[in-house]
């Protein structure tokens, strides 16, 4: 196996490593949002039972302020970038195995010249 075929498929490997990893913090990701979302519902619907002639705003900004709700959006937001920068290391994966897929063909079609023209080739 040449150099260039083993590199890539070990490149490969590790993509297909970094794959799984953004599957797994995708579903983190999903359920920080759902989280976020049920105890900030939550807080908004305490604060209008507690004053039901409270308006929206005062009410999200109470929800807002909530330690759970607050815990919640943090955690929402370090699992979005978290998701964010796989991403990016996704594409640089994609862009890193079609350089190696053309550094193989160019080792295939450089050894099937050799091959088929020897060494004064």
């Amino acid at each position: 196996m040449s150099g260039a075929l083993h590199d890539l498929n070990l490149h490969l490997i590790d993509w297909d490593k970094q794959l799984r990893e953004q599957e797994q913090v995708n579903r983190e990701a999903a359920e920080a949002e759902a989280t976020y979302r049920r105890l900030r519902s939550k807080a908004l619907t305490t604060a209008k039972f507690h004053d039901p002639k409270i308006s929206l705003g005062l009410a999200e900004a109470i929800a807002d302020a909530d330690e759970q709700v607050s815990a919640a959006l943090t955690a929402r937001l370090i699992t979005n970038a978290r998701a964010e920068s796989i991403r990016s290391r996704l594409a640089w994966f994609r862009a890193k195995a079609d350089a190696g897929r053309s550094e193989v063909a160019n080792d295939r079609a450089a050894s099937q010249l050799y091959a088929s023209h020897g060494r004064d080739a």
